[in-house]
């Protein structure tokens, strides 16, 4: 679910000391992917396979899908750092908030608004005609809550249009995850305007700093988010450069890694009741651990990193609405126990929805760039060319 910048680094010999390297932004890309497939897995468990009956031989299968919550926080601690790099590295620039908020909001708008359309089609195929059991949630699955029907109208999809899924409407259908875009826009929003006011670079837009203390007021859970998001600005602020060998550095971040491993699967295990900050700070130490090694890329995972950079955010964004129609297609009347079917028709389900996602991301969130230019355009005429590819990102 994120939505955050490419990744395209300088050459390494125009970085700095202290600049991650090159590498260390293609490990951010893959996360990207990783995030997005944890939180794709868990949906397509939960709406094909009845839930853990107690075998033991079950355990891995079923805490590697548990996870979906764990790849949201991974979401927000890169868009932590994405952002706040962006937002550092440009807010003294005279016209910031124009370019700033175009950004965001094209990066955001070019993969929502079709992504909203197409959920919006497969829920009212799924619901109103083909008279699926799943989408009434028959079926107890757990991703499921409320009426898909009542969330099917013109108010909800403006209202997640702009981003108040949560906070003033409900979200879109049943496209649950999409919870996340709206703390995220927020917190886009929120970072640079506190830091505006701690450091006075310049004027404070108190338009913006009151709307967001109203976002904060209608939905104090937002909050807690906030604090995990900023983590990924720690890390992209202040960088750890520990006086220690290569060897010893990658001993670290083996040790950080494991820790991450393990409190990732504690929290699987424990059906997400360990706090959301906590997860978020042992994975933003293990990202500083991976910026300090250096460690390099295998281009083994180059294919991994380029989805997650170009088309992790359209996974995100269109997967639960396809996930439901195609479970709810071939479980019928009740959800698989787990055995060969369910494993078939899981698999099926997870290859259609990263081809899907895959073809989605070229058709719009390619067009990113464009959809910036001419928003650029027409709010002030700007000419294509002066528009930068990464300038606001």
């Amino acid at each position: 679910m994120r939505a955050a910048p490419t990744s395209v680094a300088p050459p390494a010999s125009q970085l700095h000391p202290e600049a991650p390297s090159q590498d260390f932004y293609l490990w951010l890309d893959a996360l990207r992917a990783l995030a997005a497939l944890v939180v794709l897995f868990s949906h397509a468990r939960d709406l094909v396979f009845q839930d853990f009956d107690g075998r033991w031989s079950l355990i891995p299968f079923y805490l590697a899908t548990s996870l979906g919550r764990t790849g949201v926080i991974l979401f927000f601690v890169l868009s932590g750092f994405w952002i706040s790099k962006s937002v550092d590295a440009r807010i003294v620039q005279p016209n910031f908030w124009r370019d700033y908020l175009t950004a965001r909001l094209a990066r955001l708008w070019t993969v929502l608004i079709p992504a909203l359309m197409l959920g919006g089609a497969l829920d009212y195929l799924g619901l109103f005609v083909l008279h699926l059991p799943a989408y009434q949630n028959l079926m107890g699955a757990h991703s499921l809550s409320g009426s898909i029907a009542e969330r099917l109208n013109a108010p909800v999809f403006v209202g997640n249009l702009l981003f108040t899924q949560t906070i003033l409407s409900p979200v879109w259908g049943s496209n649950g995850p999409l919870w996340s875009l709206a703390y995220e826009f927020w917190y886009y929003i929120w970072y640079p305007v506190i830091m505006i006011v701690i450091s006075r670079k310049r004027s404070i837009p108190w338009v913006l700093l009151g709307l967001s203390l109203v976002i904060a007021a209608l939905n104090v859970s937002v909050l807690f988010g906030f604090g995990v998001w900023l983590l990924g600005m720690a890390v992209q602020r202040f960088p750890f450069e520990p006086n220690i060998t290569p060897r010893a550095k990658y001993l670290w971040l083996l040790g950080l890694t494991l820790l991450l491993l393990g409190t990732i699967a504690a929290n699987g295990a424990a059906k997400a009741v360990i706090p959301d900050i906590v997860v978020g700070t042992v994975f933003a130490i293990q990202l500083a651990a991976l910026r300090a090694a250096r460690l390099p890329f295998p281009r083994i995972f180059a294919a991994v990193a380029s989805f997650g950079r170009s088309a992790s955010f359209s996974l995100y964004a269109t997967h639960f609405p396809l996930v439901l129609l195609l479970a709810g297609l071939a479980d019928g009347n009740a959800r698989f126990a787990f055995g060969a079917k369910g494993l078939a028709v899981f698999t099926a389900v997870i290859v259609a929805c990263v081809v899907v996602a895959y073809a989605f991301a070229m058709i719009f969130e390619k067009r990113t760039d464009v959809v910036r230019t001419q928003m650029l355009k027409f709010i002030e005429g700007v000419k294509p060319g002066l528009v930068r590819t990464r300038g606001a990102d």
